[in-house]
């Protein structure tokens, strides 16, 4: 309230705001009105319920793997932020945050988490069109089909 939306924005992280405890959707319904940008990234599925131990770095306590894993994994609930989305007519910015594979992360090439993350987009969150991809270039426009609804697109 101390702010002026005109200058003052939110970037949500999916995966950052399941690991500090939070609901990203949640926060991404409340602050909506300030949303500028969500970054779709997953964690482990035990960091969907809340009161797990926040943890303090980028590797998992438990497994010794990366916190920070491709979609579907479980911690986070995209099906639902992206239909909130959609249905919102959202017409910011969503980005797939990557990290650079770690020996024994156990998240596979970066090829494979791509390959995986847009498998997960077109047959679980319904993108029908991703536009070819080009090295050094964003392919925003993309048509999503929600579940009753005619296909919608967005540049």
């Amino acid at each position: 309230n101390l702010t002026d939306p005109h200058y003052v924005w939110l970037v949500t992280d999916t995966a950052h705001l399941a690991l500090a405890d939070m609901d990203p959707l949640t926060i991404i319904r409340e602050y909506y009105p300030r949303i500028a940008e969500v970054h779709y990234k997953d964690v482990p599925i035990r960091f969907r319920h809340q009161g797990n131990p926040v943890p303090t770095g980028e590797r998992d306590p438990l497994t010794g793997g990366s916190l920070f894993q491709p979609m579907g994994t479980g911690g986070v609930d995209f099906p639902s932020i992206h239909a909130f989305l959609l249905n919102r007519r959202y017409r910011g910015w969503i980005l797939l945050d990557y990290l650079a594979p770690r020996p024994g992360d156990g998240t596979g090439t970066f090829e494979q988490s791509i390959a995986h993350n847009k498998d997960y987009l077109v047959d679980v969150l319904h993108v029908t069109t991703l536009g070819p991809t080009v090295l050094g270039h964003s392919a925003c426009k993309y048509a999503c089909v929600t579940p009753g609804a005619a296909a919608k697109t967005s540049n």
